[in-house]
């Protein structure tokens, strides 16, 4: 345990890790449902380029998949006080290298993303052919490859060690890690999210200030800057913001991680790396606070689930009267 550990009550700490429990569940639930919506309005081919849905739609996909191998690998750590990859030989193997590989898509996407918004801004004309359907596939294809090829290693480096009862699941090679691999591991954690966040910054900088200069322009033109924002601008403010989040959400921790040599042990880390995995719960929210359109497909979604589920009522309403009026006669 670290030193906040040591220093607090058992009571205390119990309290803590209970307040953590439902505060966990709850960014699992909203976070799911969240997703689930994004994919939703994602396969409306209505709401926006298909590269753009492709893009987005795998950024639900990952968000989904990291608030199962975080937070929901959470909650059953602290439901049976384990790790479940310290259960089984395969899960030990396979849980780390498959969570970075997760993480690593997930921030490259959200890079990706940032790249289009910025082709679309400043060459508006070319953004259709650079990020066509055809090209963003295969560049996540090819980031998957390449994710993979580099995550793959560390599955011979996990194994179950048996400690008294108990078994724990941690790297046997550490002790004979070769300079490569010590550079490796390192070039893993700035991928994650220190080069991310040293490209989208400076990129979402970049397309505010255009925009801005963008708006200006208008005003001189005499042009009505009162009007509705074209979808172009409004998908810029929708990515901006969730990229935005990404770096809010993840840079305290990225600090606290390189400043105590990534030793995250104690409740402040967990607490700490909770609060980075939000970045995956708030995409949905972010884009209907800040996308008129993606809100209003939200709410066209939803008064069409509604209306069907009124006309299902009716027709059982229907349907019963016309039972009890038939055993009346």
């Amino acid at each position: 345990m670290g030193s906040f550990d040591a220093s607090i009550g058992h009571e205390t700490y119990l309290t803590v890790l209970t307040v953590r429990f439902y505060v966990t569940l709850s960014l699992f639930v909203v976070g799911l449902i969240g997703n689930c919506i994004i994919l939703n309005v994602m396969n409306d081919s209505n709401f926006s380029t298909k590269s753009r849905r492709i893009l987005c739609s795998s950024l639900a996909v990952t968000d989904i998949l990291l608030l199962l191998f975080y937070l929901l690998m959470s909650l059953l750590e602290m439901m049976f006080w384990k790790p479940i990859y310290s259960i089984y030989q395969v899960l030990c193997k396979i849980y780390l290298p498959t969570f970075y590989f997760v993480v690593h898509i997930n921030s490259w996407i959200l890079v990706f993303l940032t790249f289009e918004r910025l082709i679309a801004v400043f060459r508006p004309f070319n953004v259709h052919d650079i990020f066509s359907a055809l090209r963003v596939k295969g560049a996540i294809i090819i980031l998957v490859a390449i994710s993979l090829t580099w995550n793959g290693e560390q599955v011979y480096r996990y194994d179950l060690i048996k400690e008294g009862n108990n078994s724990v699941c941690m790297s046997v090679n550490d002790y004979n890690l070769t300079d490569f691999m010590y550079f490796k591991d390192f070039m893993s954690e700035m991928l994650v999210c220190v080069v991310p966040i040293l490209i989208i910054v400076p990129s979402n900088i970049a397309l505010m200030v255009k925009m801005y200069k963008n708006r200006k322009q208008r005003q001189q033109l005499g042009l009505n800057t009162a009007r509705v924002q074209n979808n172009s601008v409004k998908f810029n403010v929708m990515i901006i913001s969730v990229t935005s989040a990404f770096v809010i959400f993840g840079l305290p921790t990225t600090l606290y991680a390189f400043i105590t040599n990534y030793d995250l042990s104690g409740v402040i880390d967990e607490i700490l790396l909770t609060i980075g995995f939000c970045n995956p719960m708030v995409n949905c929210y972010l884009y209907c606070l800040s996308g008129d359109l993606f809100k209003k497909q939200v709410l066209n979604d939803i008064k069409k689930i509604l209306d069907r589920f009124t006309r299902k009522k009716d027709n059982e309403n229907k349907n019963s009267v016309r039972s009890v009026s038939r055993r009346v006669q």
